[in-house]
């Protein structure tokens, strides 16, 4: 026992203890504590505000291609309402419509 109780072996202890919090901060990972899954924000039941006409009252077309053949999407705002919109946005657009609002 004394042996064991040896400068050199007293000198150890305090690098094992380094090592084993060591390993044991590492399997503990870094972090924190993750969010359960339903904590996450749930996109079928988020509402956002929707985009406002202001004072803009317009109708735009959407089209597949540069052909302009085939309608995807619309676009549509009335006078100091909300913005509606169907289908798909792309680079094809036509105006079909514009006008400002009068003043309320």
């Amino acid at each position: 026992m004394t042996e064991f109780l040896t400068k050199g072996c007293l000198m150890k202890i305090p690098v094992m203890l380094a090592a084993l919090g060591l390993a044991a901060g590492l399997s503990l990972g870094c972090g924190g504590v993750e969010g359960e899954v339903g904590d996450q924000d749930n996109l079928a039941s988020r509402e956002d505000a929707l985009p406002w006409c202001g004072n803009s009252s317009y109708s735009y077309s959407y089209f597949s291609d540069a052909t302009y053949s085939v309608r995807v999407g619309s676009e549509f705002c009335s006078c100091y309402g909300p913005v509606l919109r169907r289908g798909s946005q792309t680079a094809f657009m036509q105006v079909d419509w514009e006008d400002i609002c009068p003043e309320r």
